[in-house]
Order: C-alpha cells, then sequence, then structure tokens
C-alpha cells in the first residue's frame, strides 16, 4: 500500500519567525507539540531581531534547483524578511551564499539549518561542504613528506659522501704498502 502524507513540509521552506527554545533536547522535543512548523522554527535566538519592524515572510516552500551531497542550490522570491529552513541534518562545515553573498548558517529545529533572509526579493541560495579541518590537515601532511623527503635525501647524500671518501682514502693506504 502506498500511503500519502499531506501534512508532510517540504524539504526547504521560509517560515515568518523563530520561536524561543533552549539548545536542550529535551525541551526542544517537548516545544515540538506546540509549535506550528509553517509558522516557526525552534532557535535559542531571532536572528532578525526578536520583534521586528514589519511583516515577515508567511511559509513559503523553496524550489531545489540542484541537489548533491555537497553542494545544494535553492530558490524562493519572498515579499518580506524571513527565515529559510533547510530540513537536513545541521553539521561543522557547510557554507551558504545568498545571491552571491555570504550568509550564516545557523542551526533551528535543534538539528537542522536555517538561513536568516534579511532582505525581501529573490533569493539564489548555495549551500557548499568543506570539511572542517580538511586544508590544515593536507598542509600538515605536506609538511611532514618534504620534511620526510629532505630528511631521506641528507641520510642519501651523507651515505654516498661516506662511500666516495671510503673509496677515496683506501687506494692512498694501499697505495703506501
Amino acid at each position: 500500500a502506498i500511503h500519502r502524507n499531506p501534512s508532510a513540509l517540504p524539504r526547504a521552506y521560509v517560515v515568518p519567525r523563530a520561536q524561543r527554545a533552549p539548545d536542550d533536547v529535551a525541551t526542544v522535543l517537548s516545544l515540538f507539540r506546540g509549535n506550528d512548523p509553517h509558522a516557526a522554527v525552534l532557535m535559542a535566538r531571532d536572528p532578525l531581531g526578536e520583534d521586528p519592524p514589519g511583516a515577515r515572510q508567511p511559509f513559503t516552500p523553496a524550489s531545489w534547483q540542484s541537489s548533491g551531497p555537497d553542494r545544494l542550490a535553492l530558490r524562493v522570491t519572498t515579499e518580506a524578511p524571513g527565515l529559510l529552513v533547510v530540513a537536513d541534518t545541521w553539521m561543522p562545515g557547510w557554507n551558504a551564499v545568498d545571491n552571491g553573498r555570504p550568509v550564516p548558517i545557523l542551526r533551528g529545529n535543534h538539528a537542522q539549518r536555517v538561513i536568516p533572509l534579511a532582505e525581501p526579493g529573490r533569493h539564489n541560495v548555495e549551500l557548499r561542504y568543506e570539511a572542517p579541518g580538511l586544508s590544515r590537515g593536507l598542509t600538515v601532511t605536506a609538511m611532514a613528506l618534504l620534511a620526510w623527503g629532505a630528511a631521506t635525501l641528507s641520510l642519501f647524500a651523507r651515505n654516498v659522501r661516506l662511500a666516495v671518501d671510503a673509496g677515496v682514502a683506501e687506494p692512498a693506504l694501499g697505495a703506501g704498502d
């Protein structure tokens, strides 16, 4: 049997505000019962301001332009500020740009990505993943390989020099006998 869930949320959508919730799993889970996910995302604070002047963007689904393991592209048009919720797991290493400008990726609903959209208009949001520490690890590895290579060459040059010195010294000793 195939069942359809008519109340399922899209994978990415804009909500008007954040409802205050401490960064505690038990509390966040208890607040889910009373929270309408179409109206608010659970966060420690509202990144657009607690008491914003003017209207906020009502619930609006975002459209997916591309979806890969380390690159996502979304498009959404807003008429007021709002919070873009990407229902994928939040983790360090993700970076986002909105129309080419870097924007923060915050954590909402305890485990999802939230991107504040402070200005109304058309938003082309691109998220990219870069493993934290990868570039530093590659640098350390390259330095270690260079040091290992330099040490190996130094030992090889020393052994060649000793062999040459030993080869030159033997005939001189043998000629005097």
